[in-house]
């Protein structure tokens, strides 16, 4: 064991007289892993919270990347492995929703937990709310109220939250 060398986070950053050139490091090999790790574990979590795990994956990683070119093609390219290797119901509109999820519901753990009490469905429904907070009363209506996803696209559309507090979503 002596003979391993211990390395630090400081090992991991190139010294300046080194060129690290993006054929070095292939990102969206590395972005393709991390996503067959979570598919692979997807068993232990719901389908909501492999949704936002997805999401959260993608939008971080293709974020930093600033050719939308570039970017687009390689969204397109990783849902493409990702469909082959995982089944076709992976499609880029599956996908965007994913990273629309992980967008509209930041804290997994706060996401997790209401996922205990609502469904895909909801959540789908959910997304399209504007506005945080009238997100987050919708959510705690539905759970409270045990609204159906049905419920609460009708409540959403009759404005409930709006006509409660007076605010526009």
């Amino acid at each position: 064991m002596e003979d391993q060398e211990n390395l630090e986070a400081e090992d991991f950053i190139p010294h300046e007289e080194e060129e690290v050139r993006d054929e070095d490091v292939d990102i969206y090999e590395l972005l393709f892993n991390e996503l067959t790790s979570i598919m692979q574990d997807r068993d232990s979590s719901s389908e909501e919270v492999t949704a936002w795990m997805i999401g959260d994956k993608l939008r971080r990683v293709l974020g930093i990347v600033t050719d939308k070119k570039k970017g687009k093609e390689a969204f397109e390219l990783l849902q493409k492995q990702i469909s082959k290797r995982f089944g076709a119901e992976f499609t880029l509109e599956k996908l965007h929703e994913s990273i629309k999820i992980a967008d509209e519901f930041p804290d997994l753990f706060l996401f997790s937990e209401m996922t205990d009490h609502l469904n895909m469905e909801h959540i789908r429904v959910l997304i399209e709310v504007q506005s945080d907070l009238a997100r987050t009363y919708y959510s705690e209506m539905s759970k409270a109220e045990k609204w159906t996803p049905k419920q609460l696209k009708e409540k959403i559309d009759s404005k409930a939250f709006e006509k409660e507090y007076g605010e526009e979503a």
